[in-house]
């Protein structure tokens, strides 16, 4: 799934009910891209920091190695500032 398939679908439910044009896209991009930021900056951290706890380690390993195989995710600076993502057009 690319990251804006969500986007779309979120735009696809809300437009014909608000208006062509009514969604924000670029703002929708940033907040359907601020969980996965959340996830591989923890995940990256607890991985470096060592010492996992079995319940957690299946998740962390996991979701790194699903991250390998998508979208780079633009800087977290990028997203909070408004900057540039894929969803955007570039």
């Amino acid at each position: 799934m690319t990251r804006e398939l969500p986007v779309r679908w979120q735009v696809l439910g809300y437009e014909p009910v608000a208006g062509a044009g009514s969604v924000d896209r670029p703002r929708l991009a940033r907040i359907v891209c601020i969980p996965r930021l959340f996830y591989r900056n923890f995940c990256t951290r607890a991985t470096a920091e060592g010492d996992i706890p079995p319940d957690m380690a299946w998740f962390i390993e996991y979701f790194l190695r699903w991250m390998e195989n998508t979208t780079p995710l633009p800087p977290a600076t990028a997203v909070a500032s408004g900057g540039s993502s894929e969803a955007e057009g570039g």
